[in-house]
């Protein structure tokens, strides 16, 4: 990590996949536009699968556009995170799905004070999950992933990859001989072995951030039992404790 990592304000390069997300991209547009925190710090990276809808042309009629973008045919959401990733200079890589939003105006800002204030190369945060009406959000469930500690690894502890800030040096330390930051041999669980590499494999120590900072109305999606059996297989993570709990949430 740089000397001057912690003695200024840090730049964040926020990477967002897309693909067919007309109906669900402005609000995530508009969390990072009304960020209390310098615009020349925030580096916005649109990685878009090809989409076949409005999705760019809604992206276009926005006051705020992404600083660097791509729209082809790629291998899906961690593909896209891979090529947002390759794009990025910043000093803190986040991901924010299309549809997600920062939770409010100071997020980046708490963000980079948690950098600050605890000295970690990797901050992870709480998130809400809700219904988005037109004027609020509704929030039904409040995702609180604790205060990490190393024997929680076997019992399924992972935090949702959208709160998760790292920076840059730490990831490329960390990243696959590819260069990559997620395998996509893993299948929909490629975030959870990243977190098991980062966290587990190379004991990146993270703090967290006792605040919401993401919100979202997606479920946790359904994932194969055999793919998490071979994340802890791989990590070497406790096996059938790991996998039952990481199980349990998906």
């Amino acid at each position: 990590m740089g000397e001057n990592f912690y003695s200024q304000k840090m730049k964040f390069s926020i990477i967002t996949p897309t693909m067919n997300d007309a109906e669900i991209i402005v609000r995530t547009i508009n969390s990072i536009k009304e960020q209390d925190y310098s615009k020349d710090l925030i580096e916005w990276i649109l990685i878009d699968g090809g989409s076949s809808d409005n999705t760019l042309d809604t992206i276009k009629d926005q006051s705020l556009h992404p600083n660097k973008w791509e729209s082809e045919k790629n291998n899906g959401f961690f593909d896209s995170l891979n090529r947002g990733y390759m794009k990025a200079t910043g000093d803190v890589i986040c991901f924010l799905p299309a549809g997600f939003q920062l939770a409010n105006r100071g997020s980046l800002f708490r963000i980079s004070s948690a950098f600050q204030n605890s000295g970690a190369s990797c901050v992870y945060a709480n998130m809400e999950i809700g219904k988005f009406n037109r004027y609020q959000f509704d929030a039904r469930n409040t995702v609180r992933p604790g205060i990490y500690k190393r024997w929680k690894l076997s019992w399924g502890w992972c935090p949702p990859i959208s709160t998760i800030c790292m920076d840059r040096e730490t990831v490329e330390k960390t990243a696959l001989p590819s260069g990559k930051v997620f395998d996509e041999e893993f299948g929909e669980v490629a975030d959870i072995e990243w977190i098991y590499r980062t966290i587990g494999s190379y004991r990146v120590e993270p703090a967290y951030l006792r605040l919401i900072t993401i919100r979202c109305s997606n479920k946790p999606q359904r994932v194969s039992g055999r793919n998490l059996w071979k994340v802890v297989k791989t990590c070497n993570k406790g096996h059938l404790g790991s996998w039952l709990g990481l199980r349990s949430r998906y």
